[in-house]
């Protein structure tokens, strides 16, 4: 009897799919920098549904449609938008709550009100393939630090895409998507670095 209940037991996981945890790469990092930082004070602030942010999707095709993915973005991204601010900046603290007025010279708020994924499975002759799209639409918020008065609002949308062989036992495993969701952490990082080093932050 307690056989028949475990065998019932497995078979239901069986029937109702795999779920797959996987949080992406928190070592994305931007390319550019420059020699000559900025001394000013900074302040990165990052909205909570940025830093909780997480992906969940089932593949758009009939093939490994039973399974179901979960990517944690929201530490991949913070971390890589922390090091573009660095890529200008001397003095760069993360904060956890707005600041006050004059306890920085400059503030960058960052929040995350989409980020997209699409998995998908395509079967071919002796090889499938994993395919995935993410993107991401990011908005970065530079403020006074002395009047926490905002100086300009900047939207940045960045994407990526990735095709790996699927085939074999580790077909449906989590890492076949990871490549395109770090592809776009890491031209939004790109993005924001460059915004940063040719003087967003500064008032003009």
């Amino acid at each position: 009897m307690r056989n028949g209940l475990i065998f019932l037991g497995v078979l239901a996981v069986i029937l109702a799919g795999c779920v797959h945890f996987r949080t992406v790469s928190t070592e994305i990092a931007p390319t550019v920098t420059t020699l000559e930082k900025s001394p000013a004070r900074v302040a990165v602030y990052f909205a909570r549904r940025l830093l909780d942010c997480e992906v969940v999707r089932k593949p758009d095709t009939r093939y490994g449609a039973e399974h179901e993915y979960h990517y944690r973005w929201g530490p991949a991204v913070s971390e890589a938008l922390t090091r573009s601010v660095k890529a200008a900046y001397a003095n760069v603290v993360m904060v956890t709550g707005m600041p006050k007025p004059g306890e920085f010279d400059r503030v960058f708020s960052f929040d995350l009100p989409k980020a997209d994924l699409v998995v998908e499975f395509i079967p071919g002759y002796l090889r499938q393939e994993a395919r995935a799209r993410a993107s991401i639409n990011l908005t970065m918020e530079i403020l006074d630090g002395k009047t926490m008065k905002p100086l300009k609002t900047l939207p940045v949308t960045a994407r990526g895409s990735s095709t790996q062989d699927a085939s074999g036992l580790a077909a449906y495993a989590s890492s076949k998507f990871t490549e395109a969701m770090e592809k776009a952490i890491q031209q939004l990082s790109e993005i924001v670095s460059n915004l940063v080093i040719t003087g967003a932050g500064e008032q003009r």
